[in-house]
């Protein structure tokens, strides 16, 4: 069993992956900026602050970080900084590091985003001896536990769903508990690589606001890319979000289930 060190454990993977880490027997050390997790063997709190336990070559770094569209547009403190303290402290001697990032990632792209999950990226293959990549975009939960993103996707019956860009931007969704499965199966394998974390079938932002409103039906209302860009600021939203949202983002790394032999669930069939 391995000693394995969650960063950004409080989020929608965090709180499923921890549980299921500890009952097979692993040691897991959770980091949160705020809220303590009880789930997990050790919590630190503020821990871009704490002092951390010393690495070990036996760790495991699990980097949940990140977000598509942080407070005030920070992307550098919401994805790259984070990356930073943990190869800081582990320094390339960690077993393992293991990094939730997105297809199209790149150092000279004009997205901040990309750009920063980019840089965590490089950051995260000087953190370990072993570095995985996941490259993810849509997970969604399951109609008795939705994430965040369901919700707000979801409006109520009769009234029209908002979706930027013209609805035909693709994807391939994946279920939350397929992303647990799929890190677990990277721990247990030691799988070095980048590798797309996305499920098997490819639907478009309509048809998939109509699915998780389990209303085939379901009135949707598009804002062009111009429009869109011009409401993010209003509504709290990033343009670097908007202009992600309205183009297509299919991963063209190998697909991590076909590569540790694990059958994901269809997304289709969970909300269905």
């Amino acid at each position: 069993m391995a000693r394995i060190v969650v960063a950004g454990a409080n989020g929608k993977v965090g709180r499923l992956l921890i549980p299921q880490l500890v009952a097979t027997g692993h040691e897991v050390i959770a980091l949160v900026r705020t809220e303590p997790l009880s789930s997990a063997t050790l919590c630190i709190t503020d821990w871009m602050n704490a002092r951390l336990p010393d690495a070990d070559s036996g760790d495991v770094v699990v980097n949940l970080t990140g977000d598509i569209n942080p407070p005030r547009g920070d992307y550098e403190s919401a994805n790259t900084r984070t990356a930073e303290r943990l190869q800081a402290h582990f320094g390339g001697r960690a077993a393992q590091a293991i990094f939730i990032s997105f297809p199209g990632a790149s150092a000279i792209s004009a997205n901040r985003y990309l750009r920063t999950k980019a840089e965590a990226e490089a950051l995260t293959l000087g953190t370990a001896r072993c570095a995985t990549i996941l490259r993810t975009v849509y997970i969604c939960g399951r109609p008795d536990a939705p994430v965040e993103s369901d919700l707000r996707q979801q409006t109520p019956k009769g009234r029209s769903a908002r979706c930027f860009g013209d609805g035909r931007s693709r994807y391939r969704p994946l279920l939350i508990d397929d992303v647990v499965r799929a890190v677990i199966a990277c721990i247990d394998r030691r799988l070095p690589g980048a590798f797309a974390l996305e499920g098997k079938q490819m639907l478009s932002s309509d048809e998939i606001i109509r699915l998780l409103n389990q209303d085939p039906g379901k009135p949707i209302q598009h804002f062009p890319k111009p429009l869109a860009r011009l409401m993010g600021p209003m509504i709290g939203v990033t343009r670097d979000f908007i202009d992600i949202l309205v183009e297509d983002q299919l991963s063209t790394d190998p697909n991590v289930f076909d590569v540790c032999g694990v059958v994901a669930g269809s997304v289709q069939q969970a909300w269905r």
